[in-house]
This record gives C-alpha cells, structure tokens and sequence, in this order.
C-alpha cells in the first residue's frame, strides 16, 4: 500500500476524531489497538491535537490498526473472516442507511484474509466509494 492511500485512509480518521464526534466506545476499542501495533500514547497526542508530523508512524501498522479496530467492532471474526452483516448494521448507523451496503458491493473484492490485511484494502475502497458516492449526489 502506498503512503498516499495510507495518508487518506488517516486524514478521514483524523477528521472524526478531530470533529470530536469519536464514540467512547471507539476510543476503548481503538487505543489498545494502537497501543499494540506499537504506538505509544506519546507518539499519539500530537496527532490528535493537529499535528501530523508523526503521521508516518502509522503508516507501517495501519493493516493490524484497521484489523484490530475491526475485530473490536465486531466485523471480524476468528480466522480473519469479514463479517458484512455485522459490518452494514454498525455502518448503516453511521452512514445513511443504504449506503452501506451499496459501498458493500463495490468493495467487497478488497477484502482480505491475512492477517492484517483483511480490513485495510476494503477501507480504502469504501473511503473513496463513499466520497464518488456523497458528491455525485
């Protein structure tokens, strides 16, 4: 995956993190998720506040970031299997109803099933979708 699809894939994050819009649930699920792939709440902090000079220290773990974060959400179960059911009712509620499972449809073939990479690929294809999708409206 190149930086420039990894840069989008975090800016989109940043920015529901930035509007403070991030469910409580998200930042539970989320941190130890970070924590793991070996980022340090340090190396966070700045990126939360606005600045992105330490973007790049996600670049390396952002597969097993996305997998993790996916798993904790409940969309990925054991054996890296994508669960689309579960994944549209979380997406339908944050999403207008049906645009999830249309997004679904076009995605679905970006969907992994290593070991971080089952989510990361997909994100990146519904990120983009969902932008065509939202302006073409």
């Amino acid at each position: 995956m190149n930086k420039s699809t990894i840069a989008i894939i975090l800016v989109s994050m940043l920015a529901v993190v930035n509007s403070q819009r991030i469910p409580p649930k998200l930042i539970s699920i989320g941190l130890p998720c970070l924590v793991k792939a070996g980022i340090s709440p340090f190396q966070l902090l700045p990126i939360l506040q606005g600045n992105y000079t330490n973007l790049p220290i996600l670049f390396g773990p952002i597969g097993c970031i996305s997998d993790c974060i996916s798993k904790g959400l409940g969309f990925v179960g054991n054996k890296n299997t994508f669960l689309e059911d579960k994944f549209v009712a979380v997406a339908e509620r944050l999403l207008k109803p049906d645009l999830p499972p249309k997004l679904l449809e076009l995605c679905r073939g970006q969907i992994g099933k290593e070991n971080c990479k089952v989510t990361v690929y997909f994100f990146v294809c519904f990120i983009t979708e969902s932008a065509v999708v939202i302006f073409d409206t």
